[in-house]
């Protein structure tokens, strides 16, 4: 079992610490409050004491609002400076604009390291002349910005400058080959509980089309962390899923948020998600119902599928 409980829902949702031998560099800073900007971010990560550890940053904003998706993308310098990044960020609510937010970090996937990162950026949209600097990546060198690469081929700028952003953060709407099933529904208020959730998919007309659904909650605060995961049952479900919540804001709960869809990565799939957690400590009796992971069977909720060995409860399963 995970050291604690909010450790076990860290370890099976990406945000688990660094290990010593770590050779990743790009994280995902997630739970970011939507109205703190590219440049309040940076200087958090200045106040932090972590001037200096990295070399790139991408903190997405929604053209339409002008306001942040609630994450960001930061590149370390070396892996040796994520300990450091994880203990400043990780739980962070100390935030220069009201929130209470409490940030996570996450391994970035599939995109490590600044040449992939830059590779992914500076032949986008996002770099177009016509898009203000304040939303696009930057990148610095011994700790001070430095121009970004040049594009290698003329850009154009995008139809709207959100599909820019879209297309660069994995949100782009599937296409009609799609193979993919499991999706990251991003920028879920933190108040809104897995039972709100369920409630609004079925609102929303997408009962039927899923068959796992899993909102991650903060064990020490009973709030979510921002995020769900829905598998689909078949991948034509995608369009109307992407459809009916990519930008969503009319919450149950008070919230300012808008959503966005993204695939997964890397677990695809019923019986990968089913596997990533059957044996978890966040299965456990101890932890509360809500706050587990959920398999429906044409649209009823069925049983998850037992473990396959003892599951041991993390000390602290029911703060």
């Amino acid at each position: 079992a995970a050291p604690t409980a909010s450790a076990a829902v860290a370890e099976e949702t990406g945000v688990a610490r660094p290990s010593t031998q770590e050779t990743r560099t790009t994280v995902m800073v997630r739970n970011v409050p939507n109205d703190l900007t590219r440049e309040l971010f940076l200087a958090l990560l200045e106040k932090l004491g972590l001037a200096g550890l990295y070399d790139f940053v991408y903190l997405p904003v929604d053209f339409q609002t002008g306001s942040g998706l609630g994450y960001a993308f930061v590149n370390l310098v070396d892996p040796s400076g994520a300990p450091r990044l994880w203990a400043a960020l990780d739980g962070f609510r100390r935030w220069a604009v009201p929130s209470r937010k409490r940030c996570s970090v996450a391994w970035n996937e599939p995109h490590q390291g600044l040449s992939a990162n830059v590779m992914r950026f500076r032949n986008s949209a996002i770099m177009h002349p016509s898009v203000p600097d304040s939303y696009k990546p930057v990148v610095f060198s011994d700790g001070v910005r430095a121009p970004f690469p040049a594009p290698t081929k003329a850009i154009k700028a995008a139809p709207t400058a959100s599909a820019a952003v879209a297309e660069e953060t994995g949100v782009a709407r599937p296409s009609t080959q799609e193979t993919r099933t499991t999706v990251m529904v991003r920028n879920v208020p933190n108040d809104l509980t897995r039972e709100l959730f369920l409630a609004l998919l079925e609102k929303l007309g997408l009962a039927g089309l899923y068959d796992f659904v899993y909102l991650p909650v903060d064990f020490q605060t009973g709030s979510g962390l921002g995020y769900a995961f829905v598998n689909l049952v078949d991948p034509s479900g995608a369009p109307r899923l992407w459809a009916a919540l990519d930008g969503f804001r009319r919450w149950a709960v008070p919230s300012r948020k808008r959503c966005s869809v993204a695939w997964n990565e890397p677990h695809q799939g019923l019986s990968a998600n089913v596997m990533r957690f059957r044996n978890s400590a966040i299965m456990h009796p101890s932890v509360p119902d809500s706050y587990k992971p959920v398999v429906f069977s044409d649209g009823v909720r069925a049983p998850f599928p037992a473990p396959t060995k003892a599951i041991k409860a993390a000390p602290t399963a029911s703060a």
